[in-house]
C-alpha cells in the first residue's frame, strides 16, 4: 500500500512537471508567433504623409537635380536671402548660384572651372555666379 501511495506521488508529480514545460513551450511559440507577426506588418517601409508639399519646381531642387545629373557631388544646400542658392561641395568649397540667371549656364560654368582648378592643383574655396563676372576665391 505504501508503495502505491509513492507511485501515485511520483506520477502525480512526473505530470505536473510535463504540464509545466508543456506550458512553457506554448507560451515560448505563441510569443514568438506574436513577434514575428506583428515585425512583419509594422517593420516595412512606413508611409508617412508629411503634412509640407514638395514644390519640385523650387530652384533648389532644380539645382541638386542638375548637379546629380551633371555628376557633382554637394554635401547641402540652402536658399539664401537674395534669390540665391548656396551650395557646399563634398569635395570642399562653397558654390554661390543666382536663381535669377540661366542654370544651366551656371552650372556647365562649374563644371569647366572645376575641371581647370583639378588640372592647376588648385582648392576652391567660394565660387560665386550671382554678378555677371564669376567671383572665384581659393585656399
Amino acid at each position: 500500500m505504501l508503495q502505491r501511495k509513492r507511485r501515485l506521488k511520483k506520477n502525480k508529480s512526473s505530470y505536473n512537471t510535463k504540464i509545466a514545460l508543456f506550458a512553457g513551450f506554448m507560451a515560448l511559440v505563441i510569443s514568438s508567433a506574436v513577434f514575428i507577426i506583428v515585425y512583419f506588418f509594422y517593420s516595412e517601409n512606413a508611409q508617412y504623409i508629411n503634412p509640407l508639399s514638395v514644390n519640385k519646381n523650387s530652384p533648389k531642387i532644380i539645382i541638386e537635380d542638375m548637379l546629380e545629373s551633371s555628376n557633382i557631388k554637394i554635401s547641402r544646400s540652402v536658399i539664401g536671402s537674395d534669390d540665391s542658392i548656396e551650395v557646399e561641395l563634398k569635395q570642399g568649397g562653397k558654390i554661390i548660384f543666382s536663381s535669377k540667371k540661366d542654370l544651366k549656364k551656371q552650372i556647365s560654368s562649374l563644371q569647366l572651372i572645376l575641371s581647370r582648378l583639378t588640372i592647376d592643383g588648385k582648392k576652391l574655396k567660394i565660387l560665386d555666379f550671382r554678378y555677371d563676372n564669376s567671383v572665384v576665391s581659393f585656399y
